[in-house]
């Protein structure tokens, strides 16, 4: 890929990422960007179209392990996951992947979090998923997995489109998208 940022919890990086254009790039986790171990990474009026990774996560961007992604009137067009994990993995999110571990106990578990957002400049500008694609997968445009070695479930809120995953009522990872962003043509083999 493009950026690999690496971070941890006492010394987060910290990435901004405004009017750039991420395009072809390829990798087997986050095509154009992969965020690390408690990266932060605002992403604002940027465009990606064409990336992709094999037999990994995030066509475009990929968030792992107690990162924060905040994405602002950016655009995701074409960007695509291919290739097969093993049965109990995932190849998904063809634009954007987050996901979060636990770990194997509750001194572990790991907040990755990803926001979607309107522009932040006048006038303003949707955040817009385009004809993504999960190959073999979940999520053409977007995947948010938690995996645990605990027993999991599922919230929603209603105040935005919220998917999360809870232990002992602390989130692991969440995908928050709000007013305005745009879906349009994203596919997937399986849900999503």
């Amino acid at each position: 890929g493009a950026i690999t940022i690496f971070g941890n919890s006492s010394k987060p990086a910290v990435t901004n990422v405004t009017n750039s254009i991420f395009g072809g790039n390829h990798s087997g986790y986050g095509g154009a960007i992969a965020n690390y171990y408690g990266g932060n990474l605002d992403i604002q009026n940027s465009s990606f179209t064409g990336n992709y990774v094999s037999g990994g996560r995030g066509g475009a961007v990929g968030n792992y392990q107690y990162g924060t992604i905040n994405v602002y009137g950016s655009t995701f067009i074409s960007n695509y996951t291919t290739g097969n994990l093993t049965a109990s993995q995932s190849n998904g999110g063809g634009a954007v992947y987050n996901f979060a571990y636990s770990g194997s106990s509750s001194s572990g578990t790991y907040n990755s979090v990803l926001n979607i957002y309107n522009s932040l400049t006048s006038p303003t500008t949707a955040t817009k998923f385009e004809f993504n694609t999960a190959t073999s997968s979940n999520g053409g445009a977007l995947e948010n997995i938690a995996v645990t070695a605990f027993n999991v479930s599922s919230t929603n809120s209603s105040s935005v489109a919220d998917v999360s995953y809870n232990y002992n009522g602390t989130k692991i990872a969440t995908t928050s998208i709000y007013g305005g962003t745009e879906f349009t043509s994203n596919s997937a083999t399986n849900g999503g």
